[in-house]
């Protein structure tokens, strides 16, 4: 499938399967905003692709104020 001009949100996207399928659909074309806890580890990913491609989201999902 082709992602180009596609927007993605990905949760979880500081480890596991969440940060593989961030690197995937940036690798396909999508602009990913990429939300997690870990704020460090988001900017690392960020880093691996050109500027905008990923946006780092620092977020909780698991409570309303982590929003």
């Amino acid at each position: 499938m082709n992602w180009d001009e596609q927007v993605a949100l990905v949760t979880g996207a500081s480890s596991g399967i969440g940060l593989e399928m961030a690197r995937q659909l940036a690798d396909a074309g999508a602009q990913v905003f990429a939300s997690a806890r870990r704020e460090q580890r988001l900017v690392q990913l960020a880093a691996e692709f050109p500027a905008g491609r990923i946006t780092p989201l620092v977020a909780d999902l698991a409570e309303a104020r982590g929003w």
